[in-house]
């Protein structure tokens, strides 16, 4: 069997059969690779931990008929820090789920792993508090880049420039100016300091959001925002996310 070697971020592992599993993995251009490994829950396999999910590994494959096989694994980077404790492991899984669920074989989308091995970075570097609000600017900054931003500073349905707004559409996509708000009743109305931050989930850096002061209460409300959003335009749901929520309102 022809082979190539492969950069890749581990998405997500199946058991097959006795000993062997099943990989989703990001490649370094963005689209997703689906290889087998064979043996690899055997005690004595040569790949071990390897190949846990949130890692960044380098791959030799052979092209296999269904499957590509994973023939030898170099870790490029574990972010094992991503997996300290159940907050930060749920963030990591928000991201990882959510690539999963994004990406397609045979479509490049080379920002989507960038953007992945950035926001894994920051995750295992913050305190577990910090994590929803990086959890929740992955989703939306996800969702902006694959054609789902919200808009923030334009009235969503006229276009018209909006200087404080007040009212967001979930319908239809953003933010409404007083005019519409009025003609179309299905905004409801926000606080202006809120829709202040869904804006700067998508401008800034997740460095910067990573030692922005705010507090718990607004990530929260973030993170459930980005939930929203995603099922509202795409219809996705990341069980990560939801357990996320549930264990931050218990």
């Amino acid at each position: 069997m022809p082979t190539y070697p492969l950069k890749a971020l581990v998405l997500h592992k199946t058991k097959l059969g006795e000993s062997d599993s099943i990989f989703t993995l990001l490649a370094a251009d963005g689209s997703q690779v689906r290889a087998v490994a064979k043996g690899v829950r055997k005690p004595k396999s040569r790949f071990g931990g390897s190949l846990e999910p949130c890692s960044v590994v380098d791959l030799l494959l052979a092209t296999g008929r269904s499957l590509e096989v994973i023939c030898e694994v170099r870790v490029v980077e574990t972010n094992e820090a991503c997996r300290k404790d159940l907050e930060h492991s749920c963030a990591a899984s928000v991201v990882c789920e959510l690539l999963k669920k994004c990406s397609f074989e045979d479509q490049p989308q080379p920002i989507l792993f960038d953007m992945a091995s950035v926001a894994l970075g920051n995750i295992g570097r913050v305190e577990s508090e910090r994590v929803p609000l990086l959890a929740a600017a992955f989703i939306i900054k996800v969702l902006s880049l694959t054609g789902y931003r919200p808009m923030m500073t334009n009235c969503a349905c006229c276009g018209d420039f909006v200087d404080e707004p007040t009212y967001f559409s979930w319908s239809d996509g953003g933010v409404l100016c007083s005019r519409c708000t009025l003609e179309r009743p299905a905004g409801a109305p926000f606080d202006p300091l809120f829709l202040k931050w869904v804006s700067s989930l998508i401008s800034s850096t997740f460095a910067d959001l990573a030692v922005v002061d705010y507090s718990p209460e607004i990530a929260d409300d973030l993170l459930r925002f980005s939930q929203r959003w995603l099922i509202e335009h795409t219809g996705i749901t990341l069980k990560s996310l939801g357990f996320m929520l549930r264990t931050e309102i218990a």
